[in-house]
């Protein structure tokens, strides 16, 4: 036999017993085997493994594939501060997208409510994150069995919230703060503040407390604490900043020098001034103050000033007003053109009325004049 046809010989032997192997293989390896000879082959990244469209298999047990899906959407509500917000937009909606699946699998588990929770309060969307926070954290105390007998039972929680998930209690404290129960928020801190690791979010949400309680000295404490924590892998750089421009804040309003390098980290924000974009001020009157601190004398400063001030009325601590009102005073006679709309445009003025018309003298029956009614 030549060269040549041993060698073709042998490659139809070759063929044959792949083909071989592939009629005689389980259902499962052959549905792998199926799936990686399609068009992902000569893709630059490859074939994924054989799955569903959420990364696991069609049949696999609700409770399995509900984790799987709380783990992804952890993920990818974590990264939501570690990238910029046009990239966040697309992790956004597939962690929603993750979440809302998992709570159709088991909606009397508190895992996925929570975390859509935590994610709605990120958003800044209060009302929303309310029902759904305080519906986790019921769920939590009071666990219910699920109708499909995989789900963890009536088991009552052995530990507290704060330790068996802090992330939930950090969401609830904060919810609690911004609807106005800074006592009740500020117990919550502290129990987290004894019972779980002390990051920079935690730090500066218990300052802000405190500062709007009008403790300046322990909120200032915090605050540098958690501006000079070392920065890893595990902090959002934002998250510094904003704890940094709590110290800023605390600072001007105790009326210290503020200290140059604390100053240039609150400026140094994830990808842009992303920490006065946060929506986790206490309010939006909070976030303007801070905005102003960091922005140079100028108009959008004054503009930032002014909000503040016609937000907060009286309700802020005497000391902080007048601090705000001498801010501005500075700025008195800055001259300032209309702000700019976010389109790029200035506001259009609103049409002026057309004065009324001025009534006419009729005549009375004595000859003298009298305005007619309007």
């Amino acid at each position: 036999m030549s060269r040549r046809s041993l060698s073709g010989w042998l490659g139809f032997a070759a063929t044959f017993a792949a083909g071989l192997i592939t009629l005689t293989a389980e259902p499962g390896v052959a549905r792998v085997q199926a799936t990686r000879t399609g068009g992902c082959r000569d893709s630059l990244w490859g074939c994924a493994p054989a799955a569903d469209t959420d990364g696991g298999e069609s049949n696999e047990p609700p409770r399995v594939r509900y984790d799987r899906l709380l783990g992804q959407a952890r993920r990818g509500l974590a990264s939501l501060r570690f990238t910029s917000p046009a990239a966040a937009a697309t992790t956004l909606t597939d962690t929603v997208q993750k979440l809302s699946d998992a709570a159709a699998l088991l909606p009397d588990d508190y895992e996925a409510p929570s975390l859509l929770g935590q994610l709605e309060l990120e958003r800044g969307r209060l009302v929303a994150a309310g029902l759904l926070l305080r519906r986790a954290e019921e769920l939590y105390l009071h666990p219910k069995p699920d109708a499909t007998g995989g789900g963890r039972g009536l088991v009552p929680p052995s530990l507290p919230l704060e330790q068996r998930d802090p992330a939930l209690a950090l969401a609830l404290a904060l919810l609690q703060a911004q609807e106005g129960d800074l006592a009740t928020a500020l117990r919550r801190y502290q129990r987290l503040y004894e019972e779980a690791a002390h990051s920079p979010r935690l730090l500066y949400r218990l300052a802000d407390v405190l500062m709007a309680l009008g403790r300046l000295e322990d909120a200032t404490a915090l605050y540098e604490t958690a501006c000079s924590l070392p920065r890893s892998l595990e902090t959002p750089l934002v998250d510094g900043s904003r704890a940094c421009l709590g110290v800023v804040m605390a600072l001007d309003r105790a009326g210290r020098s503020l200290p140059g390098a604390t100053l240039r980290r609150a400026k140094q924000a994830d990808r842009g001034p992303r920490a006065v974009e946060l929506h986790d001020f206490l309010t939006l009157a909070e976030r303007d103050y801070g905005r102003a601190l960091l922005l140079p004398p100028g108009c959008e400063r004054k503009l930032a000033l002014s909000s503040y001030l016609r937000a907060v009325g009286g309700s802020a601590p005497t000391t902080y007003l007048l601090r705000a009102e001498a801010h501005l005073q500075r700025l008195h006679d800055l001259l300032c053109t209309p702000p700019i709309s976010p389109a790029g445009r200035a506001p259009v003025a609103p049409p002026v009325p057309a004065p009324a018309p001025t009534p006419s003298p009729s005549p009375t029956p004595s000859g003298t004049a009298r305005l007619s009614p309007p």
